[in-house]
């Protein structure tokens, strides 16, 4: 079940309400965004070294169940919350259940030494600086791609549906969602710098730019670990 990693990302968060507050530096709100991407990221490398073992001894029905609640409620509580406290909980409920989801797509690719890995985490890496940096050089094109992207993000959905009812291999979906969360990076980067900068949007942009990095890293490792057994 692991092997098809890209059946375990979550759907792009959506978000219209902004929210109000004390306004912040264009620096500092950066700083704190990046930070809470790179806070998730850390959590997430953390849960895949050493929380594998429990993982696989959890009841699979358990962990499911689980999963989708926290999920569930931490995006709840980072787009409802009424103080801040309560958006990093509810972030956290998010990366947390995740991080134990990707330690056993992790593992079914050799865990954290394996090569592939290591391989789509540094690929993730590069792109996302790549996707940042094309966004501050070109703000016009990326402000147009919303309605697109998501249109394309509802067409892979149904092609996952699709495949998985025809028992078919997924892996051009791969490469086709690794294209589209690359373009979603840069999309929520600028989209994130057209809010009020204040704390509560910082957090929740760096909930969708997380998102955007988590579901990339997990089409390249499906892209990476299928060309390997393939050689």
């Amino acid at each position: 079940m692991a092997k098809n990693a890209e059946s375990f990302s979550i759907n792009h968060i959506k978000h219209e309400e902004l929210y109000e507050g004390t306004g912040i530096s264009a620096s500092v709100y950066n700083l704190i965004m990046g930070g809470l991407v790179l806070y998730g990221i850390v959590v997430n490398i953390i849960l895949c070294a050493v929380a594998t073992n429990y993982v696989e001894s959890m009841n699979p029905l358990v962990l499911i169940i689980g999963y989708i609640v926290l999920v569930l409620g931490g995006t709840f509580m980072i787009h409802r919350a009424k103080s801040n406290a309560l958006r990093f909980i509810g972030y956290n409920m998010i990366v947390i259940p995740l991080g134990l989801v990707l330690s056993l797509v992790v593992s079914s690719y050799g865990g954290m030494q394996s090569g592939v890995v290591q391989q789509a985490f540094i690929y993730t890496a590069i792109i996302t600086a790549v996707m940042v940096m094309l966004s501050i050089a070109f703000p016009a094109f990326f402000s147009k791609l919303g309605p697109m992207l998501f249109g394309c993000l509802l067409g892979m959905l149904l092609a996952y549906l699709v495949v998985w009812l025809m028992k078919m291999d997924t892996i051009m979906i791969a490469y086709f969602g690794a294209a589209l969360f690359s373009l979603y990076i840069g999309y929520d980067f600028w989209r994130s710098q057209q809010y009020p900068r204040t704390l509560g949007n910082a957090m929740i942009s760096a909930c969708e730019i997380y998102l955007d990095i988590i579901n990339l890293f997990l089409r390249l490792l499906r892209i990476l670990g299928n060309s390997k057994s393939r050689n």
